[in-house]
């Protein structure tokens, strides 16, 4: 690789000493790797290049020093990159006479503006390089040949085997005062309906001749990104768009008077809609009533949006958890796999678009904007049920750091820490049992049904702890004791501390809501037989018996699991407990039982390496 940049220094850079402006090239190499780069020469004879896509390379993009001798040395560095008073520290890789850094993609973006560019090493390692301690980048003509390249690489990515960064080359060509030009008054008017701050989108075909006319207008390249994920092969929206099409052909087949109407409001079947709103949410110039709250806080936020949109994604998440879980309540099997494949596609699109968005603010927005659309499709389908109130009081947060979640006594006794960020999990000590039990009296929830719940587990447990699948490890399913595995169900009927027991349960609890813990909870179980089934396989495959074994422990559990659920109800039916509560408790059981199935321990033959999704049959006595 030496010789290649050694060769490429002296090809690429034929520029006179005194001329120091940027340039830009295609470099092909002889071993059939391309690049699209600029480059500027430095007074001291070394050479800046800034490549931005690449063909059969693994990486895309690069800011390197050419240096015109060979170092036979490799070496990392640790410099500073200054430009327009920002400065950014960042570390650098020698390799023969290349110096590659290792450089945030705001730097990228920003250098096509920057009045000045900077490059600082620490003393001892300029001398080592033989350089400058501060190495002054000339800046005249980097504006146009960056973008140039941008340009370039934006079409060589579509249309030719280049790679890209894309989010990187979209920003480069993002123009800074946005694409809203002196056209925007005619867009306004045929795309939206409404008078002074309340207007709406208003999709037709006018709107989207103009939308379309615009689109060609500025260029492909700073919008291929949202071209590619709408319009591209393979597209992960159009497999969205026809899946949750079939699944709404299937309930209109389907409907009876107990099924919600299927509403057409903001194209309950998929079709352009969204491309269009995307399109206007850029070029057009009115704020919508269509447009969420959370995508105004993108905009309105000064600082990087990061933290603003993962907590806006985690709230529409549970969200969809909601709804997902009311529509599958009321559909059918068809119905229910074609939907759930569908959110899934859904999902695909969502994480490709939010990987693929420019660190532009307008861009970023998109996310919000492009989530709620779907929101609102999945709230209709599932007749429209009350939104959830996320409470941050309520919100999940596991114990870390050596941290309890609360100043309780009793967290305390039923905590440990473990992992290298000390996380919380539940310990049935015996101080920890006994206290559950005592705490158990005080909130008035033994009943009848808890003694025959006792029972039943009692049975379950004895039989366990004398079988070969019990150990002493934490995932026992009976544990230390005898009441060790009942403790934390009965403990997370009156109280949730910030355990990691808890985290597949986190959208029950945090949001509180009866549906989206049933959801949770059916889930849960549902994992726990498929992984039940996968075990007995791989054991039946060495010891029938053995097999046999484990079902009738499983079938007591079963009993044990139906007899919770009895005791749950009861409370629930004397408001001692919430509904939502009562699934959260059954899901913590199911949790607990399927940790005990997969690490249960089996050693008289190697097994054989069956996956959850190879096998769906069953051991029969």
């Amino acid at each position: 690789m030496n010789l290649i940049f050694l060769f490429l220094f002296m090809v690429i850079a034929p520029i006179a000493e005194s001329a120091e402006s940027w340039e830009a090239g295609r470099i092909d190499y002889d071993d059939g790797t391309s690049e699209i780069a600029a480059f500027v020469n430095t007074p001291e004879k070394i050479q800046l290049q800034i490549v931005l896509c690449a063909k059969n390379e693994p990486i895309n993009y690069r800011f390197s020093l050419i240096f015109p001798e060979s170092l036979d040395y490799s070496a990392f560095f640790k410099v500073k990159v200054s430009s327009a008073g920002d400065t950014t520290q960042a570390y650098a890789e020698l390799n023969g006479n290349t110096l590659d850094f290792q450089l945030d993609p705001s730097v990228f973006v920003n250098l096509p503006d920057a009045p000045d560019l900077s490059i600082e090493f620490e003393k001892d390692d300029a001398d080592f390089l033989g350089i400058a301690q501060v190495l002054n980048i000339p800046v005249y003509g980097a504006d146009v040949t960056i973008k140039q390249i941008a340009a370039e690489c934006g079409y060589l990515c579509v249309n030719e085997d280049f790679k890209c960064e894309s989010p990187l080359v979209s920003a480069i060509l993002w123009p800074r005062s946005g694409f809203i030009d002196d056209s925007v008054s005619e867009l306004d008017e045929i795309c939206t309906r409404g008078s002074n701050k309340a207007y709406s989108f208003n999709l037709n075909d006018k709107c989207k001749q103009a939308l379309d006319l615009r689109f060609a207008a500025i260029g492909f390249e700073p919008l291929s990104f949202l071209d590619k994920l709408f319009h591209g092969k393979d597209s992960s929206y159009a497999k969205y768009r026809n899946t949750w099409n079939e699944a709404l052909s299937v309930l209109k087949t389907k409907q009876d008077p107990q099924h919600p109407d299927i509403e057409t409001e903001i194209a309950s079947e998929v079709d352009d809609y969204d491309w269009y709103l995307a399109l206007y949410s850029i070029l057009g110039s009115r704020k919508l009533t269509d447009y969420p709250a959370s995508y105004f806080a993108v905009l309105d936020l000064e600082e990087d949006p990061t933290t603003l949109l993962y907590n806006t994604d985690s709230r529409y998440d549970v969200e969809s958890l909601k709804y997902m879980s009311v529509l599958l309540r009321n559909s059918d099997d068809e119905a229910d796999k074609l939907i759930e494949k569908a959110i899934s596609d859904w999902r695909i699109f969502y994480r490709d678009l939010s990987m693929s968005l420019p660190l532009i603010k307008e861009a970023q927005a998109l996310r919000p904007l492009l989530y709620r659309c779907m929101l609102l499709r999945l709230w209709i389908l599932a007749g429209k049920p009350q939104p959830i109130e996320l409470k941050q009081d309520q919100m999940f947060v596991q114990g870390t750091d050596h941290k309890y979640s609360t100043d309780d006594a009793l967290e305390k006794k039923c905590a440990y820490f473990d992992g290298v960020r000390g996380d919380e999990f539940f310990y049935a000590s015996h101080e920890c049992v006994d206290a559950i039990r005592q705490t158990l009296k005080q909130s008035d929830l033994i009943n009848d049904e808890y003694y025959s719940l006792r029972e039943k587990w009692d049975d379950y447990a004895k039989d366990w702890k004398k079988s070969i699948f019990y150990s002493e490890s934490a995932d026992d399913a009976a544990g230390e004791h005898l009441l060790t595995g009942l403790s934390l169900p009965m403990l997370s009927a009156y109280k949730i501390y910030g355990f990691g027991d808890y985290f597949l349960l986190r959208d029950c609890i945090s949001s509180r809501d009866q549906d989206i813990c049933s959801f949770e909870e059916r889930s849960l179980y549902n994992t726990y037989q498929l992984e039940l089934n996968n075990r007995l396989a791989a054991i039946d495959a060495v010891s029938k018996d053995d097999a046999l074994a484990l079902k009738a422990l499983n079938d007591k559990w079963q009993i044990y699991y139906e007899e919770l659920d009895k005791y749950l109800k009861s409370l629930v039916a004397v408001h001692k407990i919430p509904a939502w509560r009562a699934y959260m408790v059954k899901g913590v059981a199911a949790i607990m039982q399927t940790n005990a199935v997969l690490n249960a321990p089996y050693y008289k033959e190697e097994l054989p390496d069956i996956s959850l999704d190879s096998f769906d049959g069953d051991v029969q006595e």
